[in-house]
């Protein structure tokens, strides 16, 4: 899958970088400076094109800038498309009139005509100073060439370069302006949903359940990607003000390129939480590390000391009865492989079976699961309510709900209610990697369990 996603990006960046090198040769500015000049026009639009993408790559890193690269050249695509639609009613029905019209290069014409960068006098036109056009364009029909650059008979001036009708008539391209300033307020809205975490509140009932809990679920924090360790305190700070019985880190709390030092102050962070009832972890696909433990300095071992350390729970398909009234069970992540039939092998998950086994059925049960998956065998075992994270929503619009649709994740996003089963997939407090939401936000969730 992520072999899949990687050679995309690759794929579609380097159809961007040579699609928006193309664009830019529209502007009037290139035209201009590159004299008509196929070659030079090439030149100045790839150095552009490179200053914006260097600046780019400073400011969020090289997979973020493909993305950016990405959307502008979708958006482009778009923008061009409704500027010939445009242009096309504007022509059918007469919107404008002809004298109206002007030149990329601001040459008025007035019978119809269209005069684009420099021309050429053929078949004995004239110019009036006795200069020559020589910059590949034709003047003919026996046309005077003035000073004013005026033309007249309804001759048709063209530029071998750009046969963009649409674009020709204008001086200015429209559509170039229009798909960047786009491009630019939609990423700077994706940053900041990336980077402003907000609370969702749920509300269920549950009649099992022996009085109130309030919930509060972590996931995704991949420490830092949009947030240091240290950072991490300032939405401890705000987590706390929920007054939660009990908080849930469902996964992913730090990922490959999270530092040693980051992972030992969120585990810091995490221990200053005062609940009722404490707090709770369980791993994610990336907590453990993809590398070996010289790559980070640390393995999943090390971030379990620590963490317990910081009188946090960390539940590897282990469960718990708080207060006589409920259970935390806190599963290991699907990429821990399923167990063989009769065998009972620590480096892989049980089923949900395996977990509630043992457990007073009476009693309601929480589930921690980092992938949403196992739904109806979590169901058939008596659970009440599972908290899953991993699927970032989607997080770049229209890939939502992609993991759904694949089949890869039962679900991508919300609450979902199964009777008397309840699943709950959060977007997640941070990101992996890519910088931007575009079709979700930056989340933790606080859920109310209201009992009898």
């Amino acid at each position: 899958m992520w072999l899949f996603i990687i050679l995309a990006l690759i794929l579609f960046g380097a159809l961007g970088i040579v699609y928006l090198a193309n664009r830019i040769g529209k502007f009037s500015f290139v035209k201009r400076l590159s004299g008509g000049r196929k070659l030079i026009k090439y030149i100045i639009s790839y150095t552009i094109l490179a200053c914006a993408v260097v600046n780019v790559y400073l400011f969020v890193g090289m997979i973020n800038t493909v993305i950016v690269i990405i959307h502008l050249m979708v958006f482009w695509i778009i923008s061009d498309g409704l500027g010939k639609l445009i242009g096309k009613i504007v022509d059918k029905y007469g919107l404008f009139a002809k004298d109206d019209i002007q030149s990329a290069d601001g040459v008025k014409c007035t019978d119809g005509a269209q005069n684009i960068d420099g021309m050429q006098n053929t078949n004995g036109a004239q110019s009036t100073d006795g200069a020559q056009n020589i910059d590949g364009m034709q003047n003919t029909n026996g046309a005077q060439s003035t000073d004013g650059m005026q033309c007249t008979t309804g001759m048709q001036y063209a530029d071998s370069s750009d046969t963009d009708s649409n674009t020709t008539k204008r001086k200015i391209y429209y559509e170039g302006i229009i798909a960047i300033v786009f491009t630019g307020i939609y990423m700077t809205i994706g940053w900041a949903l990336a980077h402003n975490v907000r609370a969702t509140y749920y509300t269920v009932s549950s009649d099992k359940c022996k009085g109130n809990i309030r919930i509060v679920q972590i996931a995704d924090s991949h420490i830092g990607s949009t947030f240091s360790g240290k950072e991490f305190n300032k939405h401890i700070e705000v987590i706390q003000s929920e007054n939660p019985d009990v908080v849930l880190v469902t996964g992913d709390y730090v990922d490959d390129e999270t530092s040693k030092q980051d992972m030992i102050d969120a585990c810091k962070a995490l221990g200053k939480l005062r609940t009722t009832y404490g707090v709770y972890y369980s791993f994610g696909n990336h907590d453990g590390g993809y590398y070996p433990k010289e790559y980070r300095g640390y393995d999943g071992e090390d971030m379990v000391r620590e963490l317990e350390n910081n009188n946090v729970t960390v539940l590897q398909d282990e469960s718990v009865l708080i207060d006589d009234r409920f259970y935390i069970i806190g599963r290991k992540d699907r990429s821990f492989g399923r167990s063989k039939k009769g065998t009972k092998d620590a480096t892989v998950r049980m089923t949900p079976k395996e977990l509630t086994k043992e457990l007073d059925k009476d009693k309601y049960m929480i589930v921690l699961d980092h992938q949403p998956s196992e739904y109806a065998d979590l169901k058939a075992a008596g659970v009440n309510l599972v908290f899953s994270g991993h699927t970032h929503a989607g997080q770049l619009f229209p890939f939502n709900r992609m993991g759904q649709w694949l089949g890869i994740d039962e679900m991508s996003y919300g609450l979902r209610e199964n009777d008397d089963t309840v699943y709950v997939v959060t977007s997640g407090i941070s990101n992996w990697e890519i910088k931007f939401r575009t079709g979700c936000r930056a989340e933790y969730v606080v859920l109310d369990v209201v009992g009898k």
